[in-house]
């Protein structure tokens, strides 16, 4: 289907020597300069040292960057919990919402506890865990929960 829209959600967990903020900032960083320019959005909600983000854009745009991410010595063990069509963008604003969670508590942490822990192959992906991830960025994708990211946000 011409124009068709694809979203993928991943798992992976920081490879050491992890910097902390100034790691995940160039994360940002980089994936918000390649994706302003290839159409991409998403959101990326890091906590202690795992990564779960959602990407979103053409099939072949995303399948070729979750491949240069799982490439990316800054992280590994990437995981596929989730990919398929769908008919539209959930986070449109955002070439790359991110959202640090390490010090948040865990019921507050909009990805469940079983995808972020460590080791294991964790639950699958559900339909509930996109609403919730959803509404999360709903209610805070103006300021996000890290300053530092605000400049992220699409301004388009």
């Amino acid at each position: 289907m011409a124009g068709s829209l694809y979203s993928l959600i991943y798992r992976s967990y920081a490879r050491p020597p992890w910097i902390g903020d100034k790691s995940l900032r160039d994360i940002v960083q980089e994936a918000h300069a390649f994706n302003s320019q290839n159409d991409v959005t998403g959101v990326l909600i890091f906590s202690d040292g795992v990564f779960v983000q959602v990407l979103e854009g053409g099939t072949a745009t995303i399948l070729q960057l979750t491949a240069r991410i799982a490439a990316d010595r800054r992280n590994e063990r990437l995981r596929v919990l989730w990919h398929g069509l769908v008919p539209e963008r959930q986070f449109p604003d955002w070439t790359m919402g991110c959202f640090d969670m390490t010090d948040v508590q865990p019921s507050d942490n909009p990805v469940p506890q079983a995808v972020m822990r460590r080791g294991g192959e964790g639950p699958v992906w559900t339909d509930q865990m996109t609403q919730k991830l959803i509404a999360f960025y709903s209610e805070n994708r103006v300021s996000g929960l890290e300053p530092m990211f605000q400049q992220m946000r699409r301004l388009s």
